[in-house]
């Protein structure tokens, strides 16, 4: 195996949204390029697994900022 180790760089933060329906709460979450152009959100650890693994487009929600 001659291939390279591809290694990419992510700030990743995770948060409990309150939910009167549904105690204690939602799992969110965003995954985001450390110059903070890119990110994408998601909802559960299955999409966090997804971008992970598949690339960045595979699920969550994508943004970019100018």
């Amino acid at each position: 195996m001659n291939k390279k180790r591809r290694e990419t760089t992510y700030i990743l933060r995770i948060w409990r949204e309150p939910s009167d329906l549904a105690p204690p709460g939602e799992w969110r979450g965003v995954l985001r390029s450390p110059d903070g152009r890119r990110q994408w959100f998601f909802k559960s650890a299955e999409e966090l697994w997804a971008l992970l693994t598949h690339g960045e487009t595979s699920a969550g929600t994508h943004r970019e900022k100018p």
